[in-house]
């Protein structure tokens, strides 16, 4: 990882160093390795590698080093980053090197990111600077990504997603299912669906369904790429919210009976569905899933009468 922040400080230091000429790259080179404890905790590897870069790329990069948020990406800290983007054109030839170059850095970033829990960060980088990410680092990421995807699985099927959700707040969070799908377009699609089918699997309890109903809620938030997830990840939006006034209905004892049937009823269509689906594939009609759908709102409707 090459610390460009070493520059940064010694400039402060020096402001009218001219980091673009021969001449000032050298006294850049002299101050840094005299005073080396001066500009904060590099080691001298660092310091070597920051001086190669300049006597190889001078300013080169200085359009992308420029935009703050690719400064602040390249920092490898997990801050926040915004959605603006980098006008200035560069070579396509100048992209894949700096790309190459710093692909620690951005891999860095990536890793803060997830874990401090910074899917929006992590969402912007990929929407608005995919072109920093090199096709081994995007690899890593979604690897780790999927890692998190199985390790929710593993705890719904073992029943312990109310203490998993409680140290691993992603696990109901809108914004990380969100953040998957803009990372990949299609990747984790069978990731939700082992989710989802996880969810539809375990067994309920009144006092499991507020956990349950978040999970299936913030599932809905990941924008698939197969037509058939999506109608099952939308379901699944309207079966979250039966569950989650399940939770409720004890404010309501005269109507709680029927309202909780009908919610069950609907509940057991998700089940039934996500079930086929994940066993069959997701080649099943559009068509058929609507006329599904329907049925089942015309059997929740008659439950409530």
């Amino acid at each position: 990882m090459i610390r460009l922040e070493l520059i940064d400080t010694v400039k402060k230091q020096f402001p009218n160093l001219d980091l673009s000429t021969k001449e000032g790259i050298i006294k850049f080179s002299k101050v840094v390795k005299a005073e080396i404890k001066l500009f904060g905790n590099f080691s001298p590897q660092e310091v070597e590698d920051v001086i190669a870069f300049l006597e190889k790329y001078g300013n080169t990069f200085d359009p992308l080093f420029n935009h703050k948020n690719i400064a602040i990406i390249l920092r490898g800290q997990g801050e926040n980053i915004t959605l603006s983007p980098v006008r200035d054109k560069l070579p396509e030839e100048t992209i894949q090197e700096f790309r190459t170059l710093f692909a620690e850095n951005t891999l860095n970033y990536i890793k803060q990111c997830i874990k401090l829990n910074e899917w929006i960060n992590l969402k912007n980088l990929f929407r608005a600077y995919p072109f920093v990410v090199d096709d081994w680092v995007k690899d890593e990421t979604l690897k780790s990504l999927s890692l998190k995807n199985m390790a929710l699985v593993t705890a719904i099927k073992e029943k312990e997603f109310i203490a998993f959700t409680a140290q691993y707040p992603y696990a109901t969070d809108v914004s990380y299912f969100a953040m998957l799908s803009a990372v990949d377009h299609f990747y984790f699609d069978e990731d939700m669906l082992r989710i989802n089918h996880a969810l539809a699997s375990s067994p309920k309890n009144t006092s499991d369904f507020l956990v349950l109903g978040n999970m299936m809620y913030a599932l809905s938030f990941y924008n698939a790429y197969n037509e058939d997830v999506k109608q099952v990840l939308e379901a699944n939006k309207r079966a979250a919210h039966a569950m989650l006034n399940i939770t409720d209905s004890s404010t309501s004892r005269n109507s709680g009976y029927d309202d909780r049937m009908g919610c069950i009823l609907y509940i057991v269509f998700i089940i039934l569905l996500a079930i086929l689906i994940f066993v069959v594939g997701v080649e099943i009609p559009r068509g058929v899933v609507l006329v599904i759908i329907l049925a089942m709102k015309l059997i929740f409707f008659l439950s409530k009468k």
